[in-house]
């Protein structure tokens, strides 16, 4: 038998309509507010869960003194999965992060008039039932059209309601599109960005499983966030606009049915595991502008196949980088290139590289390959090039042998 010892989330709690509420004091001041929290501060955050309809009071007494409901609190309804519908008090001014997160059952919520801040991590995380977030019409800072969720001004897209789905048009007044929008939105299968979106933000489409064919960006976007598109599995194409300077972390990793990539014009960085694991992506093409390519960013790409070109301005290449590309026979590497990373093509198929002029540093097993049988690096100095970099059959060809050879390298 075990004992869980819940630690307890609340201050007090009130049956309202012959539903149990719990609150916490957020000041025991005047003007007396409270946020509606969960019963424990753990898992199970209940031990009898809210169900069916509930309705939260503008106001409740407790001491002799009556408190207003302003808040939300964090993860306060968590995985109640029986709720149906929630009244939500005309005086509520936020909801905090993961407030309904796995919410299944709750079909459609009003954000009231006062509402000021709905936080950024997924409110509505998972709620697969709900079709339409409202909001009523005296709000001044959010706006629901079509049921999803905006800022009043139509600048950003807050959230989509988890249980929508078909074709998602974006309106183009839309710059951004905020971090976690899409979460887990599985019933989407296809967006058409507006004109003027600049920035998409961390995990905004996050395991959009339904998401299906090529992502058509806007060419005014920027922006790409962590984990943007990751887990995306029905992509196929991706092309990120000339205007992005970096695709951060994770951003299309997993997208494990993307076949095609080309990378923008003026991207300089390539974030860690930006694309990998993409396992059926066959064609990449990056821009000019390649500067950093991070760690794994594209490892595990087993089906990129052919010759890999690399663009002069290239300086970095992170550990991983390729590694477990097995298809690629060939690689050419721009002059600027000054750190390949250990094991960045460890188990590709690479038969031929050639590295540019300025490199300095390649790490241990950076291009360990059964396959490989040529190297030309084309530095006037030697690179300081650790132990087992190349297979020991590779025949190199390089205007510093004699140095390198001083290492015990070859």
């Amino acid at each position: 038998m075990f004992l869980i010892n819940h630690i307890q989330a609340y201050d007090f709690s009130a049956v309202h309509q012959g539903q149990t509420i719990y609150y916490k004091i957020t000041s025991s001041i005047a003007p007396y507010t409270v946020e509606v929290v969960s019963q424990n501060d753990e898992y199970p955050i209940y031990t009898n869960f809210p169900q069916g309809v509930l309705t939260i009071p503008d106001t409740v007494s407790y001491g002799n003194i009556t408190y207003t409901v302003e808040g939300i609190g964090y993860a306060a309804f968590w995985e109640c999965d029986k709720l149906t519908t929630v009244y939500l008090p005309s005086t509520l001014k936020y909801i905090a992060e993961w407030a309904f997160g796995r919410c299944s059952g709750l079909s459609s919520i009003t954000i009231p008039e006062n509402v000021e801040a709905i936080k950024y991590l997924f409110p509505f995380q998972e709620c697969t039932s709900l079709l339409s977030i409202d909001v009523a019409e005296q709000n001044r800072f959010y706006k629901s059209v079509d049921g999803i969720l905006y800022d009043y001004s139509m600048d950003t897209l807050c959230v989509f309601p988890p249980g929508k789905g078909g074709e998602v048009t974006i309106p183009n007044q839309v710059k951004i599109i905020r971090a976690g929008a899409f979460y887990k939105c599985n019933n989407v299968t296809s967006v058409l960005f507006g004109d003027s979106i600049t920035i998409i933000e961390d995990e905004a489409f996050k395991g959009c499983l339904g998401l299906k064919g090529k992502l058509i960006f806007p060419i005014a976007l920027k922006y790409i966030g962590h984990e943007a598109f990751y887990a995306c599995e029905g992509l196929d194409t991706v092309i990120v606009p000339d205007a992005v300077l970096k695709i951060y972390p994770s951003a299309f990793a997993l997208c494990s049915n993307v076949r095609s990539v080309v990378i923008g014009y003026s991207v300089k960085d390539i974030g860690e595991l930006a694309f990998g694991y993409c396992v059926n992506l066959e064609t990449l093409i990056i821009g000019e502008s390649i500067e950093i390519i991070d760690n794994l960013a594209f490892s595990g790409c087993e089906k990129l196949h052919g010759h890999l070109n690399i663009p002069e301005k290239i300086r970095f290449i992170g550990i991983f980088a390729f590694s477990d590309c097995k298809n690629i026979t060939s690689v050419s590497i721009g002059d600027s290139i000054r750190t390949i990373g250990e094991s960045a093509f460890l188990g590709s198929g690479i038969e031929k590289i050639i590295i540019g002029s300025s490199i300095e540093y390649i790490g241990g097993v950076a291009f360990y390959s059964s396959s490989l049988q040529e190297i030309i690096i084309k530095s006037i100095s030697p690179p300081f090039i650790l132990n087992s970099a190349f297979t020991s059959s590779t025949k190199k060809k390089y205007s510093g042998l004699r140095a390198v050879q001083q290492q015990g390298i070859v």
